[in-house]
């Protein structure tokens, strides 16, 4: 609400503080489309001149190929911190079958709405694979599955 107050007077007012943003720059990251917010940012949205005010730019989603490489970084850093000999977890090594890696590329890749988040949440599930049994695995292989349950429609990881 601020920000479409801001778009559509040049102004943010509150209690009886009166800001002029007339020469601010603002970035906002939204989740809408740029219809929706065309047709709703400040008052009247294109015809009373609050979207006229802001610059949008719209970025494409990301492919499935640059899922995949967000897929292959994780798994490097992952390998890195569970075989590091310092660490809590001196793992020998940690195996990814290219079947898990891809559907792990496809999660990000079908999930428009989190595909930045995905990276993060992918990450905290592997390593909670892990958590409780802490140092035990110590000199061991460990294979990690990624699948996809078709009953709950969710995807989860499992340590064979």
């Amino acid at each position: 609400e601020i920000f479409r107050s801001i778009s559509s007077t040049g102004q943010y007012k509150f209690m009886d503080t009166v800001v002029d943003c007339n020469k601010v720059l603002f970035i906002i990251n939204l989740n809408d489309s740029k219809e929706d917010i065309e047709k709703n940012f400040g008052i009247g949205g294109l015809k009373g001149g609050g979207a006229q005010r802001v610059y949008i730019i719209e970025f494409e989603y990301l492919s499935f190929d640059a899922c995949r490489g967000i897929v292959s970084d994780l798994v490097k850093e992952i390998k890195n911190r569970l075989t590091d000999a310092e660490g809590p977890f001196k793992l020998k090594d940690v195996v990814f079958d290219e079947k898990s890696l891809d559907l792990m590329a496809k999660y990000i890749f079908e999930d428009k709405i989190m595909q930045g988040r995905a990276k993060n949440i992918l990450e905290d599930k592997i390593f909670m694979l892990f958590t409780k049994n802490m140092g035990r695995d110590k000199g061991k292989v460990v294979k990690i599955c990624y699948s996809f349950d078709p009953k709950t429609k969710e995807y989860f990881f499992k340590r064979l």
